[in-house]
């Protein structure tokens, strides 16, 4: 009877563990200061961790996400670039014209 009620403790704390690892990814704790604000870019940090939530536990994961899309807590604010975007550098945008481009030229645009 004890070793029931031991494994069912167990349980029991592992999920309240699981459930408050899943609140701190919402970026609405996580951002207090950023509740209430327009749409705009969204936040790839933010949206990680609610898709790390959402692989691993499904209900609190959407939930996440509505939190974060209701609250605005899942957009950046006017003038921030995310950090992970950050990480591969600046892109940059190429134009040219479709119509005379063949193999040659796209190479040169590539290098």
């Amino acid at each position: 009877m004890t070793n029931r009620l031991q494994v069912r403790k167990a349980a029991t704390a592992l999920l309240a563990g699981a459930l408050i690892f899943q609140l701190l990814g919402c970026g609405t704790i996580l951002y207090p200061e950023r509740r209430n604000q327009p749409t705009g870019q969204l936040d790839t940090d933010i949206v990680i961790l609610d898709g790390l939530g959402l692989l691993l536990f499904v209900i609190p994961g959407v939930i996440a996400f509505g939190v974060d899309f209701v609250t605005g807590a899942l957009f950046l604010p006017k003038g921030h670039s995310s950090r992970v975007l950050g990480l591969f550098g600046a892109v940059e945008t190429l134009e040219f014209d479709r119509d005379d481009l063949d193999l040659e030229d796209l190479s040169d645009l590539i290098e």
